[in-house]
């Protein structure tokens, strides 16, 4: 379950209803939400047709923080680092 926090960044991952993570972002506020708002407008990126997939499969898109801080430099650099965890090519960034 998403909860907010206090600080005002945080990185989190975007994953299929088995765990497998699919995308590593920074956002604050309710940016994990905004990935689902551009499926359901039919963005063409791979990162949207996963999701449509895992909403055909009758399932629900996982979200995760797993980082929070208040400061973006910060928060940017946790991100490569998370990125780098779960490595690029398995993942679906790329597409904003």
């Amino acid at each position: 379950m998403l909860t907010t926090t206090q600080a005002k960044f945080y990185i989190y991952v975007l994953a299929r209803p088995n765990g497998k993570a699919f995308y590593v972002g920074k956002g604050k506020g309710r940016r994990t939400f905004k990935h689902e708002e551009e499926a359901r407008q039919g963005c063409p990126c791979h990162k949207c047709n996963i999701i449509r997939k895992v909403w055909r499969g009758g399932g629900q898109v996982l979200r995760y923080i797993v980082f929070t801080t208040d400061n973006e430099i910060e928060a940017y650099a946790y991100e490569v680092e998370t990125i780098a965890l779960y490595g690029l090519a398995n993942l679906s960034n790329g597409c904003q």
